[in-house]
């Protein structure tokens, strides 16, 4: 895959990838780990708007979207990306910080 600058940040180009799934065919269909790959890149910031919407594109109309074992990769490389959550934090936070709710009981309408 090739890199050219864009806005100071690198993009990657995933053009053959788009050609191969636009032009599926038995012998060069692309697994779900290339996909899920590709998907990847758009969580680093590497994946240009354009080659973003057209790999969601071709997805959609090529049915991968809704096949399991590429669900089941892009979902992984979505966690992969994720950050944690502070659980007790974000509790001591809400103690400290939140709101009492549950007291209206209509009327303004």
């Amino acid at each position: 895959m090739a890199t050219a600058p864009s806005d100071g940040d690198v993009k990657t180009s995933i053009t053959p990838l788009l050609k191969r799934l636009w032009h599926e065919s038995p012998s060069t269909k692309p697994d779900a780990t290339e996909i899920a790959a590709a998907l990847a890149l758009i969580f680093t910031n590497s994946l240009s708007e354009v080659q973003t919407g057209a790999l969601l594109t071709c997805l959609h109309f090529t049915d991968l979207d809704r096949q399991a074992d590429v669900l089941a990769k892009c979902s992984q490389a979505m966690r992969d990306f994720s950050t944690g959550i502070d659980v007790e934090g974000l509790e001591r936070l809400l103690k400290e910080r939140g709101r009492k709710e549950g007291s209206y009981h209509g009327g303004l309408v």
